[in-house]
C-alpha cells in the first residue's frame, strides 16, 4: 500500500537502517497495522536478527535518544525515547522471523515489513485480516499465555474503526477472561477498570452481532426451503446444493 511507502519514507527508518549495518531489520506490530489503515504512526516496533543492544546503541547516538530497557531477559526490548515518540528494538538472537510472528496476539500485528527494501512478511494471514477489518487470534492459546490479552482484544475492537473480532477469538478470550483477578495490578494498569467495563460491552456487542447472522442465515435457508418446494426443478447456487445432492434434509441449525 502506499500508506507504507509512506512509512518506509520516515526520516527515522534511514537512520535505522544505517544503525543496523545489514542485519534483516524489520517494522512490526501497530505501526505497520496502523499504516496500512492509513492511520497515523508515531511509535515504532522493530525486530532485529541479531546484535539488537548495538544496533541500538548506534541508533541512539545518531540520533540522540535515550535508552531504556524494556522487559525480561528472554523477550526483553530496548527503547529509544525521543521527545513523545519512541523507537522499541526486539532481537531475535538468530531466531527465525516467523516464530517471532506466530507468537504475537493478534494476526494483524503479526505482519512485518522489511527495512528499507519494504519486502512483507505475513505467515498468519495478518494481510487479508486487515482489509476484511477482522481481529484474530494467531493461535488457541494466545490468551491463555497472557490474559491481559483479553484487554488488549477490547482495546482493539473498540479502537480500530469497523473492526470486529471472529467468533473463535472471543471464545478463546472469554474462557480466559476469569484468570483476569489473578494478574498483577501493575500489569492491569491504571485504565484496567475502564478496559474491562469495556470488554464486557465488546463481549455482548459480538454477541449480538452473531446473533444476528444466525438469524439472517435461518431466515435465508427457510427461503431457499420454501423456493425449492414451489418449484422442484429450481436449483440453488449456494451450500443447499451439497445437501441436495447428498439426498440428507437440510437442519437450520447445522447452518
Amino acid at each position: 500500500p502506499a500508506a507504507w511507502r509512506e512509512l518506509l519514507a520516515d526520516a527515522r527508518i534511514a537512520e535505522l537502517a544505517a544503525a543496523a549495518r545489514g542485519v534483516p531489520t524489520h517494522l512490526v506490530g501497530g505501526a505497520v497495522r496502523d499504516a496500512g489503515l492509513g492511520r497515523p504512526v508515531s511509535d515504532l516496533d522493530v525486530v532485529v536478527a541479531d546484535d539488537g543492544p548495538t544496533i541500538a546503541r548506534r541508533l541512539a547516538d545518531r540520533t540522540g535518544s535515550r535508552l531504556v530497557a524494556l522487559g525480561g531477559d528472554r523477550f526483553g526490548a530496548i527503547r529509544l525515547v525521543s521527545g513523545t515518540r519512541h523507537i522499541d528494538i526486539w532481537d531475535l538472537r538468530g531466531g527465525a522471523l516467523s516464530t517471532d510472528l506466530w507468537r504475537r496476539d493478534f494476526t494483524v500485528n503479526a505482519v512485518a515489513l522489511q527495512v528499507p527494501e519494504g519486502v512483507v512478511t505475513d505467515p498468519t494471514g495478518g494481510l487479508e485480516d486487515l482489509s476484511r477489518r477482522r481481529l484474530r487470534a494467531t493461535r488457541a492459546g494466545v490468551f491463555a499465555e497472557d490474559p491481559v490479552r483479553v484487554l488488549r482484544l477490547a482495546r482493539l475492537a473498540t479502537s480500530l474503526p469497523g473492526f470486529t473480532a471472529d467468533s473463535a477469538t472471543v471464545e478463546w478470550a472469554r474462557a480466559v477472561t476469569p484468570r483476569l483477578g489473578e494478574m498483577p495490578h501493575e500489569r492491569l494498569r491504571v485504565g484496567a477498570t475502564g478496559q474491562t467495563l469495556g470488554y464486557r460491552a465488546f463481549l455482548q456487542h459480538e454477541e449480538r452481532g452473531q446473533a444476528r447472522q444466525c438469524e439472517k442465515r435461518g431466515r435465508d435457508q427457510h427461503r431457499r426451503r420454501h423456493v425449492a418446494e414451489d418449484d422442484p426443478g429450481h436449483e440453488d447456487g449456494g451450500d443447499d446444493r451439497h445437501h441436495q445432492q447428498s439426498g440428507r434434509p437440510v437442519n437450520v441449525a447445522e447452518v
